[in-house]
């Protein structure tokens, strides 16, 4: 029983590496904060500071970016929500543009993960605000030669709920949410996974400056994917704060629930 639970594991371990990430994101809401220093938040969690700091006092906002090894990293605050995202650096040359999709944080387990470490220590902070809701969304791409093979890949983890023409589809469009009571702590919390699926179409790429600029467009041979986007969170329905001590907990919930879809497509 052991041997075939780690194989099932590892099957599964096999097939999310299959999606690689091209955004990955959590999501704390919570009570408004009068006074915030996010920049020292980010000092804390990544041990730097940011290349970039944007503060809107008025409005209560920030945004901090820079670097996070081979990733970029952002901590977004408005009031009642901190926004944590993981995103691919971009082409960096016209001639690192080729007839592929956009730039991936490579396999969707080994992004997610490095996200959620991060988060959990910003979690364990002082001045870190208690959590109303959370989520986890990720942006996932699988490459395919073309279009019908994209198809053929859709009905993989869709078939079981819809018939798709490989060759004579076009445009699909599929969002869904399946919630599920997820029990965290003592607490029973529903939980919404919401899933989009789409054949993503890639015919040319933005040529920018260092400041961001768009100079002009590269086009090459197209490029296809399988796209999913996922949004797993707490649902509003919970009343009351999380505790810090099951913060980890419940990002590690949301998370296997991602990778649940990932895996197996669209299950209840």
């Amino acid at each position: 029983m052991a041997e075939q639970r780690a194989e099932q594991e590892h099957a599964g371990s096999v097939a999310a590496n299959n999606w690689l990430a091209r955004g990955m994101r959590v999501t704390c809401f919570c009570a408004p904060q009068r006074s915030i220093d996010a920049a020292s938040w980010w000092a804390s969690v990544t041990g730097g500071e940011p290349d970039s700091s944007t503060v809107r006092p008025k409005i209560g906002a920030q945004v901090h970016e820079g670097a996070l090894g081979e990733w970029r990293l952002a901590l977004s605050v408005l009031p009642g929500r901190i926004d944590w995202r993981l995103s691919a650096p971009g082409p960096k040359s016209p001639e690192s543009l080729d007839a592929s999709l956009p730039p991936t944080c490579g396999p969707f387990p080994r992004a997610g993960q490095e996200l959620l470490a991060l988060a959990k220590r910003w979690s364990g902070l002082e001045d870190c605000p208690p959590s109303t809701r959370l989520a986890v969304g990720a942006e996932l791409v699988q490459p395919v030669p073309d279009k019908a093979e994209g198809y053929r890949l859709a009905t993989r983890y869709l078939g079981a709920t819809m018939k798709i023409d490989p060759e004579g589809s076009s445009d699909l469009l599929y969002r869904i949410n399946r919630s599920r009571a997820c029990s965290i702590g003592d607490d029973t919390i529903p939980v919404n996974r919401l899933s989009t699926w789409s054949i993503l179409r890639v015919t040319g790429q933005a040529v920018l400056d260092v400041t961001g600029r768009e100079l002009g467009r590269v086009f090459t041979s197209t490029a296809f994917a399988l796209s999913l986007e996922l949004d797993i969170n707490t649902g509003p329905e919970f009343s009351g704060e999380l505790p810090a001590a099951l913060f980890g907990e419940a990002l590690d919930t949301l998370f296997d629930l991602a990778t649940e879809i990932a895996v197996k497509g669209d299950v209840p």
